[in-house]
């Protein structure tokens, strides 16, 4: 039985982030955007994770006292969630969601806006659990 995604992250690498840029939804037509830390082969509290399909189920964590999105399985890492947070400085190898991309603390990194109000949306459009697929963009990419 064929699965199809309920997040598709598209990524652009940059020098000291990564940021994504994303639909979902049964019909993926949620659009938002995402930033992550910058790709160090998956060197765990350092790195975003590696490109892939993985399952996602909610989980009450308990250090931030929220429901999140935590992805399943992946590659040499452990507890790597979709959460709040609009800082990339402040991810640990998790995925920040936000309505655009943006340097609110003028570091000269990018960060994403409105990252608690676009979380709970997706909350309220995704199943307990289900498939996030993330690749990189490659139009973007090759163009930059």
């Amino acid at each position: 039985m064929y699965l199809h995604p309920h997040i598709i992250i598209k990524r652009v690498y940059l020098d000291k982030c990564t940021i994504g840029f994303a639909r979902a939804g049964d019909d993926l037509d949620y659009h938002f955007a995402t930033v992550e830390l910058k790709d160090l082969n998956n060197e765990q509290n350092r790195s975003c994770i590696p490109e892939g399909e993985y399952f996602v189920s909610r989980y009450l964590s308990p250090s931030k006292n929220k429901i999140v999105l935590q992805l399943e399985d992946v590659e040499n890492r452990t507890y790597i969630q979709i959460h709040e947070g609009n800082f990339c400085n402040t991810l640990h190898g998790c995925i920040a969601p936000g309505e655009y991309i943006k340097d609110l603390n003028g570091d000269g990194v990018w960060d994403v806006a409105n990252s608690a109000k676009v979380m709970k949306e997706l909350l309220a459009i995704l199943p307990d659990r289900f498939i996030i697929r993330i690749e990189s963009d490659r139009e973007v990419s090759n163009a930059t």
